[in-house]
């Protein structure tokens, strides 16, 4: 393979699931600019032109326009901005703006440690800025306190990208053991525009394994994964993408994957 074409696989070896757990695609609750508690009646009206700005901007799926008009509702509206920050730390991973959306988490954090969204969200920042141990502590600390699924899968992503193999087969050996396993599902991020889908965890298991052969050089075996993984789910981006990366390269010097 070419080395363009290995990076953006490694690419999306390393954000293999990345779990923004709010749905398809992003999303912002309407609560995300509610009523104003405030009394002056001019800070109302700014209040109320900026939810429907935000709105508007919300249907167009603007990320941009909706972060300047929620910004703009937390500085008229005090009393509300924990839960206004909630969706802005959201829209800023959705833009790759990392630091920005650690922040904001952090903040929602020190009143709400709890909080498992944002806790998420730490967790997925955390990765991107390479601080492992603290990303697989917090899943740890997610999956022993909910049992959902998609921890085990986040606690596997971070293990594949410490190289910890043997910690990771026995996390992939737990989810397959799972009762949920065949029937749950995980969102994933599209590698290259980050937007969600919602994948059977038997064919996210396969993209693991896959890029698993990928770490062992065994493009062969990879390829054998992510024909089982689009098998599972035809509609998988990130497979479907990986594999035309290696036909294509393959077709370059003549070979049979």
């Amino acid at each position: 393979m070419n080395k363009a074409i290995l990076i953006s696989i490694m690419a999306g070896c390393a954000a293999l699931i990345s779990c923004k757990h709010h749905g398809k695609g992003h999303t912002v609750s309407n609560s995300a600019a509610p009523a104003a508690n405030t009394s002056d009646p001019v800070k109302m009206e700014r209040i109320d032109h900026n939810k429907r700005v935000y709105e508007m901007a919300a249907k167009v799926h603007d990320s941009y326009t909706e972060l300047s008009a929620l910004y703009n509702i937390m500085a008229d509206d005090t009393t509300n901005n924990l839960r206004n920050m909630d969706s802005v730390a959201e829209i800023y991973l959705k833009l790759n703006m990392g630091l920005p959306a650690m922040k904001m988490a952090e903040k929602i954090l020190e009143k709400e440690p709890e909080n498992e969204k944002m806790l998420e969200l730490k967790a997925e920042g955390d990765m991107g800025f390479a601080k492992y141990d603290e990303a697989l502590n917090i899943n740890r600390k997610l999956y022993d306190k909910t049992k959902k699924l998609k921890y085990l899968f986040d606690i596997a992503n971070v293990q594949l990208q410490q190289g910890k193999m043997k910690d990771l087969d026995q996390t992939l050996n737990s989810i397959k053991s799972s009762p949920d396993y065949q029937t749950d599902s995980i969102n994933v991020a599209d590698n290259q525009s980050g937007t969600l889908q919602n994948v059977p965890a038997p064919a996210v298991m396969s993209y693991i394994e896959a890029m698993l052969s990928y770490r062992n050089k065994d493009i062969k075996g990879m390829y054998s994964k992510l024909k089982q993984a689009v098998t599972i789910f035809p509609d998988y981006i990130n497979a479907n993408r990986d594999i035309q990366a290696i036909l294509q390269q393959n077709q370059k010097a003549g070979q049979q994957p």
